[in-house]
């Protein structure tokens, strides 16, 4: 037995050294074929944080505070260094969604609560209960009130400066989107409502096909209607401007970033213009989501590939691209990327990075 054993030690020894050899190699290997950044690329790093959990959403506000989500906890960041502010125990376990802010102040949901806080201390100013069965999200914020979403439930208004209930309408499955102006609020459900929104009366209503992802901007709604036609709605004349047709797989997300409209879907990103409809370009990307404008450039997240991939805005060009991990079938979820007019923060596991010009 122990003469086996002394000729097994080399080839263990073997396997070992083999095994460190292969490793090294894999690392440059990786390196080479998957490097982490291009040189293109044109944000750089400012800052990273360590949460010690998985971030399920982020946010950023105009204030500079960037507000990041945990299945635990909310926590608050200053936007120019990465320091923390504050930190709550108030995490988001079933459906997270990011924290809207208005005024320097906080709103988050999840399945127990609704809560107000303090942008730049996380102080509670005020909290009201929720139902306990799923989480709640905070859609929208008018002059007067919190719009949070129970999914196939209802829209709740509560009031901004107390947290009182003003009133509730019901809503189709899932989560829907709701947006307001001039005390106007507009729900994309089945078709559009207009609603009051001091209390929740319905002003008007128009189509009753399925809404999709919706953006508002200017008195103009934009949203994804049936999965394949992308719709342009004057809400003040309740006309609508112009539709388009996706000849993909669905498109999934619809953001404006200036002059143009961006549609996400499974395979492609395009480029439509806002005024008109027409496309402008459209660059094919696999599982691409989470589509933000920093300036003149797009940065759009690709599950994928695992990156963060940089489009000229004007031209679909792409400029560059920010590498997470090897490619896979996940990696940032949608609400995990934000930006404001000079930042765009990304949440990759339990790591939190802000990336701005040079």
């Amino acid at each position: 037995m122990q003469r086996k054993s002394f000729k097994a030690a080399p080839l263990f020894l073997a396997l070992l050294l083999a095994c460190a050899l292969f490793g090294v190699i894999w690392v440059v290997a990786t390196e080479i074929l998957f490097p982490l950044s291009s040189g293109r690329f044109p944000l750089r790093q400012k800052w990273s944080y360590r949460a010690g959990e998985h971030i399920v959403a982020v946010s950023v506000s105009t204030e500079d505070v960037v507000v990041a989500r945990t299945s635990t906890s909310t926590f608050g960041l200053d936007a120019a260094t990465g320091s923390l502010l504050w930190s709550s125990a108030i995490g988001s376990r079933l459906d997270p969604a990011p924290a809207r802010f208005a005024d320097c102040e906080v709103f988050v949901a999840n399945s127990t609560e609704v809560w107000a806080l303090e942008a730049l201390n996380g102080k509670t100013l005020w909290n009201a209960p929720g139902n306990d069965t799923t989480d709640m999200r905070v859609i929208a914020l008018s002059e007067c009130c919190v719009l949070v979403n129970r999914a196939s439930i209802d829209i709740i208004a509560y009031d901004r400066s107390t947290g009182e209930a003003r009133w509730n309408i019901p809503t189709s499955l899932g989560f829907v989107t709701a947006h307001s102006e001039n005390g106007v609020v507009y729900v994309a459900d089945r078709g559009i409502q207009a609603l009051d929104e001091m209390t929740g009366k319905v002003l008007w209503t128009t189509g009753v096909q399925s809404i999709g992802d919706s953006e508002y901007r200017d008195g103009v709604l934009y949203y994804n209607e049936s999965g394949f036609r992308i719709v342009a709605f004057d809400t003040e004349r309740q006309v609508e401007l112009w539709s388009s047709r996706i000849a993909d797989h669905g498109p999934s997300e619809v953001t404006k970033a200036g002059e143009y409209l961006l549609v996400v879907s499974s395979t492609s990103i395009y480029a439509l213009r806002a005024d008109t409809g027409q496309q402008a370009w459209k660059t094919d990307l696999d599982k691409g989501r989470s589509a933000t404008a920093v300036g003149d450039v797009v940065y759009i997240a690709s599950d994928f590939q695992q990156s963060v991939i940089a489009l000229q805005a004007a031209t679909g060009t792409e400029m560059g691209y920010l590498r997470f991990g090897f490619p896979r079938l996940f990696v940032v979820q949608r609400d995990n990327m934000a930006a404001n007019n000079d930042l765009l923060i990304i949440g990759e596991g339990d790591d939190l990075y802000a990336y701005g010009k040079p």
